[in-house]
C-alpha cells in the first residue's frame, strides 16, 4: 500500500512539472500547494513507518492503510480540481480600433480619388454639353433647357388655343 501511494505521489509531481508549459491556467501557487501537500504525505508516510519500523510484530500497528489514504487524498482532490479549471480565454484582438485606423486611412484614399473622378467626370460633362450646343447651332437650332417651351413653341400653342 505505501508503494502504490508513493508512486502516486510521483505521479502527481511529475504531471505539475509537465503543467507548467501545459497549463496556464494553473499558476505557481497552486502548484506550490500541492508540492506543499505532497511533502506533508510523504513526511506522515515516512513518519509511520519509522513508529511501524520501531514496533514488535506482535504490538498493535503503528497506522492502518486508512490513514495513509487520508492524507493522500486532498492532494487527489486538489489535483483533480486543478485538472478541471479552464483555460483562459485568448485576449480579444482590438477589432474597433484596427478596423478604425483601416476604414480612415480608406476613406481618406477613396474621397481624393472620388473627387479626383468628380472633377473628371464633369470636365468631360461639360465637354459634351458644350460639342452637343455647338453641334444644334450648327443644324439652326438653339440650346433650350429642358421642360421650357421655345418661342416658337409658344406662339403654336397660343396660336392652336385661338
Amino acid at each position: 500500500m505505501v508503494a502504490k501511494l508513493e508512486e502516486a505521489l510521483k505521479k502527481t509531481e511529475e504531471l505539475l512539472v509537465k503543467w507548467e508549459t501545459t497549463k496556464p491556467q494553473v499558476n505557481e501557487e497552486e502548484r506550490e500547494k500541492v508540492t506543499e501537500k505532497i511533502a506533508t504525505a510523504r513526511a506522515f508516510i515516512k513518519e509511520k513507518e519509522e513508529a511501524q519500523a520501531a514496533k514488535e510484530s506482535h504490538e498493535d500497528p503503528a497506522y492502518l492503510s486508512a490513514d495513509l489514504v487520508e492524507k493522500v487524498t486532498p492532494v487527489e482532490a486538489l489535483m483533480q480540481r486543478l485538472s478541471k479549471k479552464p483555460k483562459p480565454k485568448p485576449p480579444k484582438k482590438e477589432l474597433n480600433e484596427t478596423k478604425s485606423e483601416n476604414a480612415t486611412e480608406t476613406n481618406a484614399t477613396d474621397t481624393s480619388s472620388t473627387e479626383t473622378n468628380a472633377t473628371e467626370t464633369n470636365a468631360t460633362d461639360t465637354n459634351s454639353t458644350e460639342e452637343e450646343a455647338a453641334e444644334k447651332e450648327a443644324e439652326g437650332g438653339t440650346e433650350r433647357s429642358e421642360g421650357k417651351p421655345t418661342d416658337e413653341e409658344s406662339a403654336e400653342e397660343s396660336d392652336e388655343g385661338d
